[in-house]
């Protein structure tokens, strides 16, 4: 599919502005800085998006799709139940390991969702479709006899805070351990959680 020059421009102003956010911070870039990383007027810009609010809920929501991208692209198929979620532990640890310019949309959607109206409804979004994946490998976990969780909803909610803020580890602290060491602990704790 043929991308157009206005796309092509959107997205290039998604990444310029998440660039720039990571290296200096939301709230301290302006428009015209963006405007200028990009090569156009900040007249321009506004053609794009109508507020500094706007620009930074689209990159956002580039970050949550590129990270979606990549899930799709690294779990591999025909995996039992067990293996589904640990690699969707693993993959979601190994995204926040990654680095910049992501890193800041995800931070964005955390931090900003108690300010901006739309960023809260992107924020709730984004967490509702990740409870519902976990609660899809937690289901099928169950339908495998491989574990039997007392309340899906409850484990999911679980699993789902706990790999949260172990993916905010990895980005805040991401020479703490070696990755095999992380994604050993890691699973070993969330299947923790399943069992309990």
């Amino acid at each position: 599919m043929k991308i157009s020059k206005g796309e092509r421009t959107r997205e290039n102003i998604l990444l310029k502005a998440l660039e720039l956010y990571a290296e200096k911070g939301v709230q301290n870039t302006p428009f015209q800085n963006i405007a200028d990383a990009v090569g156009i007027t900040q007249a321009a810009l506004y053609k794009y998006f109508s507020d500094r609010d706007e620009l930074l809920k689209e990159a956002i929501l580039l970050g949550a799709q590129r990270g979606r991208d990549f899930f799709a692209s690294k779990v591999p198929d025909n995996l039992n139940a067990k293996e589904s979620l640990l690699i969707y532990v693993e993959k979601n640890l190994e995204w926040c390991s990654k680095g910049q310019p992501f890193h800041v949309a995800f931070l964005s959607l955390h931090y900003f969702a108690t300010q901006v109206p739309s960023i809260k409804k992107v924020h709730t979004e984004v967490m509702r479709a990740r409870l519902a994946k976990i609660q899809e490998l937690l289901l099928a976990g169950q339908e495998a006899k491989v574990w039997k969780p007392q309340d899906l909803e409850s484990t999911a909610m679980s699993i789902h805070n706990y790999l949260l803020g172990e993916m905010f580890s990895v980005i805040n602290n991401p020479q703490m351990e070696t990755k095999k060491a992380r994604n050993e602990r890691v699973s070993t704790a969330v299947l923790k959680l399943v069992k309990d």
